[in-house]
């Protein structure tokens, strides 16, 4: 039927298969059909669309405004260099489907979606480098295998926060964060690609970061990840700053982690105060946590004749140490619940 249909189709100036009108609703194709460099002048009709070995509509032109709805497909859905001189809407079905629509040229914009299948899977996207990523929505789609060197101003790409990541944990109290599949081969976990540096890395996230609105924990994930990176690509001495701010706060976006780490300390200060700080005739319990909340929380100090040697030192690095971690977690609490 398609062989027959591409037969006797005109041809344009420059060889091209001109379609007026084509209609493949609720098709089945038994094999890859192949709509390379076709001229689609009309409204092509694919609602229902069958493609279980994956179909080619690399350099097609789609003059009118493309509407591709609820296709399932398997298999490579190859869309490179193809142009879309209306918009469109692509809606896309199978977990097996791979994606690309790199070189792609899309005016005004064109929107690609996928249909979770019955156990939840979304079509997969594997690049779409070089693209006009300004005119390019991306929904609900698989980025587990999504390749992102190539891409240019990625930061105006339009992508949902529903699309899938794979996941990493964050730490012991069971974050987790989206990470792209180049972090996973720079951290050794995939052979398939050469490692990108931890500065490139930086540069993916950052842009992914800015795809998201600023509060919504898609843009949090991506903005750890962004500083995750710049700490492995940073020189020792700022690396281990990195380390640090990670270690207390996670990079300001774990509030819980630093309101864990100012309560043990003040727990051990206080422990502090309490055997070592004191004159003998002073120690007592309150007085221990009086001069801990002193110097964590407020400019007044403690009867510097009932302090040790070793309590006024404890005292002054624990007015240091204390307001550092308060302001960690103020900061971390605004980056979280602030901009909300």
């Amino acid at each position: 039927m398609l062989t027959g249909i591409l037969a006797s189709a005109p041809r344009d100036e420059k060889g091209r298969i001109v379609l007026p009108e084509v209609n493949f609703q609720e098709a089945v194709f038994s094999f890859p059909p192949h709509f390379s460099e076709v001229v689609f002048t009309g409204n092509p009709n694919f609602t229902g669309t069958e493609f279980p070995y994956g179909a080619v509509f690399s350099q097609a032109f789609f003059e009118k405004y493309l509407r591709l709805f609820s296709i399932k497909c398997a298999g490579k859905m190859d869309f490179s260099s193809a142009r879309f001189a209306s918009g469109g809407r692509i809606t896309l079905q199978g977990s097996t489907a791979e994606i690309t629509l790199d070189r792609a040229v899309f005016s005004p914009f064109l929107t690609l979606s996928g249909i979770p299948d019955q156990d939840g899977g979304l079509p997969k996207i594997l690049s779409f480098s070089h693209t006009q990523t300004e005119k390019l929505r991306l929904e609900r789609l698989d980025f587990s295998q999504c390749v992102f060197p190539n891409m240019h101003r990625l930061e105006e790409l339009n992508l949902d926060s529903e699309s899938h990541f794979p996941w990493r944990r964050v730490s012991f109290l069971g974050g987790k964060r989206r990470v792209i599949a180049e972090e996973e081969i720079f951290r050794g976990q995939s052979n398939t690609l050469s490692p990108l540096s931890p500065s490139k890395l930086e540069d993916i996230y950052r842009a992914l970061k800015n795809t998201q609105s600023p509060t919504s924990s898609a843009a949090q994930e991506f903005a750890f990840s962004e500083m995750e990176m710049a700490r492995l690509g940073k020189q020792r001495g700022f690396s281990f700053l990195l380390l640090l701010f990670k270690i207390f706060s996670g990079y300001g976006y774990f509030p819980a982690r630093a309101i864990i780490w100012i309560s043990m300390f003040f727990i051990l200060v206080t422990c502090c105060f309490y055997t070592y700080g004191f004159s003998p005739a002073s120690v007592t319990s309150y007085n221990a946590v009086n001069a801990t909340l002193d110097a964590i929380l407020f400019w007044t100090s403690p009867d510097p004749y009932t302090l040790t040697t070793f309590g006024e030192w404890l005292f002054v690095i624990t007015r240091i140490m204390g307001w550092s971690l308060l302001f960690l977690t103020g900061f971390s609490l605004y980056k979280v619940f602030g901009r909300h």
